[in-house]
């Protein structure tokens, strides 16, 4: 080469551009893996809502008890409630977190898994067992009282269920 000639040969520039695509390839995956992780804190939140309410429900003896949903709003975000229900003369008590955005599908007994836009649950004050949840799904309100169901939380492709047992009242988190 001679001595003025300044600038980049072409295999320095191909190695620069096959680094930057390495990054770029990584930062995807790393994108994936967050999201991944959002979808399994929804559900993982879920599941710590619904065990605050079995708790409260089992350890109060309340007459009106506790009652715990989750709802989507039209923007998709999920947030959830725990509520002390009140005699008709008083006001509920409610506690509310947002969650992240995401699509909820609810599934009972092995059904085929519906969206849903709401579910409420409640919970039986001496077992803890489930006694009932309400889900809304296309505007209709359906209701399961037995048996088990799955809640999937679905964002981008990425996924986490939460498996409910009406018996017990127990969980599992995938």
């Amino acid at each position: 080469m001679r001595q003025g000639n300044k600038g980049f040969t072409l295999i320095e520039l191909l190695v620069v551009m096959a680094i930057m695509a390495i990054f770029t390839g990584m930062s995807f995956a790393t994108i994936g893996l967050i999201q991944a992780g959002n979808m399994t804190s929804v559900t993982k939140n879920i599941a710590a809502g619904m065990q605050e309410t079995r708790q409260k429900t089992m350890t109060q003896n309340l007459a009106h008890g506790w009652s715990f949903s989750v709802n989507t709003d039209a923007e998709g975000e999920v947030s959830m409630t725990i509520t002390k229900n009140a005699a008709a003369d008083k006001t509920p008590q409610t506690t509310t977190t947002v969650l992240k955005k995401c699509t909820l599908y609810y599934q009972a007994d092995g059904a085929a898994a519906v969206e849903v836009s709401d579910f409420t649950m409640t919970f039986d004050a001496a077992t803890g067992a489930v006694k009932n949840v309400n889900y809304v799904s296309g505007g209709t309100t359906y209701s399961q009282t037995s048996g088990t169901a799955v809640i999937k939380a679905e964002h981008g492709g990425k996924n986490s269920e939460l498996t409910i047992y009406f018996a017990t009242g127990k969980y599992d988190v995938k």
